[in-house]
């Protein structure tokens, strides 16, 4: 089977050390596999051949693995990717490099398709709560800034990426209208995945999804109002029962095959996620991948319920001829108790 995509590991160390991160263990850097096919850099002589090797096969290079734009030759990677002919090139990173507006100008110069940015917070405090790592809040922030400078004169797309935890779910009207003023093409929320350190630290760091839903029901109308694009990442759909009438359908999307990130997780996810034999009664059932093992090993079953078809309020996006929601273009395009939070 071919993959999907074509994962460079542009760099093996990460400036940050997120609470959430995947692919730590213990502290240590632990990719796992995929089934998109991860290229470990060795050369860029080996990159080449690889671009080239793949050309045609592949529905992009993205361009990750701990922060990419610690590699002073990135620009010249993405170069190598278009001189393929790769038409999408992907960049996922916590934009440490782009702050450099030298730097970032050349990322993009070179033939940058996509970049994801991630930001956790709309204060310093909050977002370095998540990264545990000093001046990361200025370095993500001047990236955004740098990417929309240059967004005026070169044709690309920008994204920024949250991960909801516990810490700053209590604050997401504020972060959405921060992250609002970099003006992204789309703004993806992810569910905190009880794996890596988060899985070391569940219960400090993974919110119940209910209240991950209902906190997004609190912010329909600024959702509504938002110029951009809403995804959502890693939510049953079953949380959003009776209350989809609130979002408008052609600018909040909840599927996991939406998604903007570029890992294949429909393929990838279902061994690690777990399903009750209540589900097969859910309107939902066919699109829905389950709940993670982790998650339910710890929270347990309560919050989640089968949704009758008379019942179901989810409206269904309108799709173009490519299947996506639209006017969307893939890569570019709650609470109950009282969870921790970093103060704003």
């Amino acid at each position: 089977m071919k993959s999907r995509e074509l994962h460079v590991a542009a760099a093996v160390s990460c400036c940050n050390n997120c609470i959430f991160c995947l692919d730590r263990i213990g502290g240590k850097l632990c990719y796992r596999g995929h089934d998109t096919k991860i290229v470990p850099l060795t050369s860029l002589a080996e990159l080449r051949r690889e671009l080239v090797a793949s050309a045609g096969k592949v529905s992009e290079v993205a361009f990750t693995s701990g922060e990419p734009t610690l590699n002073k030759d990135l620009p010249r990677m993405i170069a190598s990717a278009k001189a393929a002919g790769h038409r999408r090139i992907l960049l996922i990173t916590n934009g440490w490099g782009l702050a450099d507006p030298s730097f970032c100008g050349k990322v993009i110069a070179n033939g940058l398709s996509v970049a994801n940015v991630s930001l956790h917070g709309h204060t310093r405090r909050l977002h370095e709560s998540h990264t545990r790592r000093p001046g990361s809040f200025d370095r993500t922030t001047r990236a955004l800034a740098n990417l929309g400078r240059l967004k005026r004169t070169h044709d690309f797309t920008f994204n920024i990426i949250c991960v909801l935890t516990k810490l700053n779910l209590g604050n997401l009207s504020r972060m959405l209208a921060f992250f609002s003023r970099f003006r992204p093409a789309a703004i993806q929320l992810n569910a905190a995945i009880p794996e890596g350190n988060a899985l070391e630290r569940i219960g400090e760091v993974i919110p119940r999804y209910r209240d991950v839903a209902r906190e997004l029901a609190r912010c329909a109308a600024q959702i509504r109002a938002m110029d951009g694009f809403l995804y959502m990442q890693h939510m049953p759909e079953c949380l959003f029962a009776g209350t989809a009438e609130l979002f408008d359908p052609g600018k909040f999307i909840r599927f996991n095959e939406n998604a903007i990130v570029g890992r294949s997780d429909r393929v990838t996810e279902r061994p690690r996620k777990v399903k009750p034999a209540s589900c097969r009664t859910c309107v939902h059932d066919a699109s829905c991948e389950g709940v993670w093992k982790a998650y339910i090993d710890r929270m347990g079953w309560g919050e989640f319920r089968p949704v009758r078809a008379a019942a179901s309020t989810l409206p269904a996006p309108a799709r173009n001829r490519s299947g996506r929601p639209s006017g969307a273009t893939r890569g570019r395009p709650a609470r109950r108790g009282k969870p921790r939070a970093v103060p704003s």
